[in-house]
């Protein structure tokens, strides 16, 4: 089944010209120290908690709860054929991160982060839905509550130099989201109009055969997630100095 997709993400805080500097009680690390990922590691999960609740002057909007316009999943033909349309998305547990590991290349301006959240991903929206799942016809709208156990997660940027004003940036090209979890939990609420026994029937199905699910709506999640951290990070590379984050 082929899947596309239409997202936006409610950027709350637009991003200004001019240089910032880092909050000042935010760690650095030595780019050229032998044990630079070891110190990334504990930096970057040192500030997890203010990245959390947005950081204003460098234009970084609160990310727990985490609000997304819209998500929208169209399929074809199949056993579950769903075109499947979120609105007013909000996501909440983001913040219960741990970084666990960290690969970095930082004269080649690239960097790979490892983690888990310690609590399930939770996720409410408004959907509207129209398929099939077998021969069952799906056609309604309501609210929808998701769930995602033990997810691990791994984020790897990629950049290049930028020089501004005789000093060197970064640049950040791609932004990728990779994403596993142990189980997905779903209830959409009226999934076929005026008929909750059916309806309910559908939710059954649906979580009894969540990994087939979770990999038709992987895609959306996983562009959705990356174009929105993409633009946390480039907010902060745009407007910081790359030798007053990564000190040489």
């Amino acid at each position: 089944m082929l899947g596309y997709l239409v997202f936006a993400c409610a950027l709350c805080v637009s991003a200004s010209a001019g240089h910032s500097k880092l909050p000042s009680e935010w760690p650095r690390c030595k780019r050229y120290d032998p044990n630079v990922d070891e110190c990334l590691v504990k930096a970057i999960q040192s500030i997890v908690p203010q990245i959390v609740h947005g950081v204003s002057k460098l234009g970084i909007f609160p990310l727990d709860p985490l609000k997304i316009t819209k998500l929208e999943l169209a399929q074809g033909s199949g056993p579950v054929s769903i075109d499947l349309k979120f609105r007013d998305l909000i996501l909440k547990g983001v913040g219960n991160v741990t970084i666990t590991n960290i690969v970095s290349d930082l004269e080649n301006f690239k960097l790979k982060i490892q983690g888990y959240f310690k609590q399930p991903i939770q996720v409410e929206a408004d959907h509207t839905t129209h398929g099939q799942v077998l021969i069952l016809p799906l056609g309604g709208s309501g609210k929808c509550q998701l769930a995602l156990d033990n997810i691990k997660a791994e984020i790897s940027l990629v950049g290049h130099e930028e020089k501004k004003d005789g000093k060197t940036f970064m640049h950040l090209d791609n932004l990728d989201v990779e994403l596993e979890t142990r189980r997905l939990h779903m209830n959409f609420e009226n999934l076929v109009s005026d008929n909750k026994d059916l309806g309910d029937g559908i939710n059954l199905f649906l979580n009894e055969n969540w990994q087939e699910i979770f990999k038709e709506l992987y895609p959306v999640i996983q562009e959705a997630l990356g174009s929105t951290f993409k633009v946390i990070a480039s907010r902060i590379f745009s407007k910081v100095p790359y030798d007053e984050i990564f000190l040489p």
